[in-house]
């Protein structure tokens, strides 16, 4: 289950996934003939969601971070109180090397 979770965020991880747990001892389908459409509605409304990694989070005042395919984005940046000089840079990890990249 695990691994085909995995493969489902490699390949779109934009798209949420949740997961839902049946109660021990039963499958899928024995849920359906004992519970029928409003025990599955039940079910699936208990399910848990996990996070995706498509959101852009704040770090703090100066960083963002963004969680994609091909590793961690990184915007850190400021502006000075008189405006007169934006320094970004954009870091990247990458997920297969951790390796960070500064442009």
């Amino acid at each position: 289950m695990e691994k085909i979770r995995l493969q489902m965020q490699e390949i779109r991880p934009d798209v949420p996934l949740s997961i839902v747990e049946l109660p021990e001892g039963h499958s899928l389908n024995d849920m359906w003939v004992n519970y029928g459409s409003e025990g599955i509605s039940n079910l699936l409304k208990s399910a848990k969601k996990e996070k995706t990694g498509s959101t852009l989070q704040i770090v703090n005042g100066y960083k963002i971070s963004y969680t994609g395919i091909a590793g961690v984005f990184f915007v850190v940046g400021n502006l000075p109180m008189d405006l007169g000089n934006l320094r970004v840079s954009l870091q990247i990890v990458a997920h297969t090397t951790q390796k960070k990249h500064r442009l």
